[in-house]
């Protein structure tokens, strides 16, 4: 219930010490109070008046919905933003998931999503945030220099050495003979060897290729088999949306990038693991500075899924006290500030 209040940033800066959790107790709190000053009223000597049990019920359910509006306003207009400036850019490509991604040529998203930042490139830009999956070719994460999506985008840095991108992909890693297999883990076709599927974002600098991360909260029916190892016969029948599919690899911990230059410390959230309250704020406990959500919100096409996603990330801004970065592929990517206000925005297939 605590979510409801996302598009309503100035009612619950509380949510910086309760989460949503405590806006589901606010409500629950409210309308138990509401309902028992109703329910004590009663007719007295013919006139109409509530009891003494009905105004103290109803004087507690005002007090209950005021106080905490009341808190957030002074909280809201009194916060005052810890600043380490960075300069970002954010592409939104709009690659269509349905009739284009999975079909273009790899070397052409990248393209396109470069385009969509090279107006505003230049040697003060830290960071470019592109979507979720907006590499597409299978990369093997032990030997990701051989590949050309990452290649092109490498080239990029090595022009501006001080920008970083961000960027979706699905990664694969073989395990090496004698390795412990994960619950997750395919067996190759034509080998007796077997491997796990991720979905990544990966962080490009002008140095190596070391850094990346997995999602860990996946999608049911699509990434996410229930009892992986029991019942893996059930990924043929999971919904093949392009890219991979069946159950896939996930990381234990929530990892953060570290920008060699200065050690500045941020994460990167895949697609709806921006909506688990409590599994974003370990991005945090774990040092993240600055947050971004890359995500491919073009699966739901023009409908509330992709507005509600959108609003999720403002209550996670106000529950870190994080600024973020939303990259959503077609919409809406989003600067997010520590308040969860909406400094700037692309709405739908803009």
């Amino acid at each position: 219930l605590g979510n409801g209040f996302a598009n309503y940033p100035k009612w619950i800066q509380w949510y910086e010490y309760t989460g949503t959790f405590g806006g589901t107790v606010w409500i629950l709190l409210a309308n138990i109070f509401i309902y028992r000053a109703l329910s004590s009223g009663r007719l007295a000597q013919g006139a109409k008046r509530f009891t003494w049990n009905a105004m103290r019920y109803a004087l507690s359910a005002m007090l209950i919905l005021l106080i905490p509006l009341i808190i957030s306003f002074i909280i809201y207009a009194n916060y005052n933003e810890p600043a380490r400036p960075v300069n970002v850019i954010i592409a939104q490509p709009n690659i269509d998931p349905y009739s284009e991604q999975y079909s273009l040529p790899p070397s052409e998203v990248i393209a396109r999503n470069m385009e969509q930042a090279e107006p505003f490139l230049d040697s003060l830009t830290d960071f470019i945030i592109s979507p979720e999956s907006a590499i597409q070719e299978r990369i093997w994460e032990r030997h990701v220099d051989q590949y050309k999506s990452l290649q092109l985008l490498k080239k990029v840095t090595k022009q501006y050495p001080q920008l970083g991108i961000v960027v979706g992909a699905a990664t694969f890693r073989e395990f090496l003979p004698g390795e412990e297999l994960s619950p997750t883990a395919r067996k190759f076709s034509d080998v007796d060897r077997y491997y796990d599927a991720f979905n990544t974002a990966f962080y490009l600098n002008s140095g190596p290729i070391e850094q990346w991360s997995h999602k860990s909260r996946l999608t049911p029916g699509v990434e996410r088999m229930p009892f992986p190892k029991y019942l893996s016969f059930l990924e043929n029948f999971a919904i093949d949306l392009g890219g991979t599919v069946g159950s896939l690899g996930v990381d234990k911990e929530r990892k953060v990038f570290v920008r060699p230059k200065d050690s500045l410390r941020f994460a990167a959230a895949i697609c709806f693991e921006s909506i688990f309250g409590e599994f974003y704020s370990h991005f945090v406990r774990n040092g993240a500075e600055l947050m971004f959500i890359v995500t491919n919100d073009g699966w739901w096409g023009n409908t509330p899924g992709h507005r509600q996603h959108m609003a999720y990330a403002r209550l996670r801004a106000i529950e870190t006290r994080r600024s973020i970065g939303r990259s959503a592929n077609t919409g809406i990517s989003a600067f997010i500030n520590q308040r969860g206000d909406v400094t700037q925005k692309l709405g739908y297939w803009e």
